[in-house]
């Protein structure tokens, strides 16, 4: 899928910083009705261009998939803009897959979910998630993980 949404990015003159799978398709594979995507460009120029971007690439993946692609278009400023508590890019706490990437989006969501986690921030959309809770939860694995990785011996 990927490879669909970077050609079909590139057919319209730009190039692909990083696509990112997100919303119910990650967190409730079973649940999920369409597929949502995130698509960091280098840049637009004007509300045309991003419009333009967005419906080309869910076109393109809805014929491949054979169900509904919501495609957000993000130049690489704007994406930076949105890393704040309380944009849609908060969201993607919930659960999120890198499907390319040049920028590290993961350690720039890493410092996001950290903010995150020191705030009150509840989201509701069709339930209520309270994404501060989840963000926690989800920094106590990561830093478990990561404190594990110390303590096992190295194939040195």
């Amino acid at each position: 899928m990927s490879y669909r949404a970077l050609e079909a990015v590139e057919r319209l003159g730009r190039r692909a910083l990083a696509v990112v799978l997100f919303g119910s398709c990650v967190y409730s594979p079973r649940r999920a009705r369409d597929v949502d995507l995130l698509v960091i460009v280098d840049e637009l120029r004007d509300l045309h261009e991003k419009v333009a971007l967005e419906v080309e690439v869910s076109r393109s993946l809805r014929r491949e998939l054979g169900r509904a692609v919501d495609v957000v278009v993000l130049d690489l400023e704007s994406f930076k803009e949105n890393l704040a508590v309380g944009t849609f890019l908060s969201g993607l706490v919930l659960g999120y897959r890198v499907l390319h990437d040049t920028i590290g989006v993961d350690e720039l969501l890493e410092k996001l979910f950290s903010e995150l986690a020191e705030e009150d921030y509840i989201y509701v959309k069709g339930r209520r998630w309270n994404l501060s809770a989840v963000a926690r939860a989800k920094l106590r694995r990561r830093s478990a993980s990561s404190n594990r990785e110390l303590c096992e011996p190295s194939d040195v």
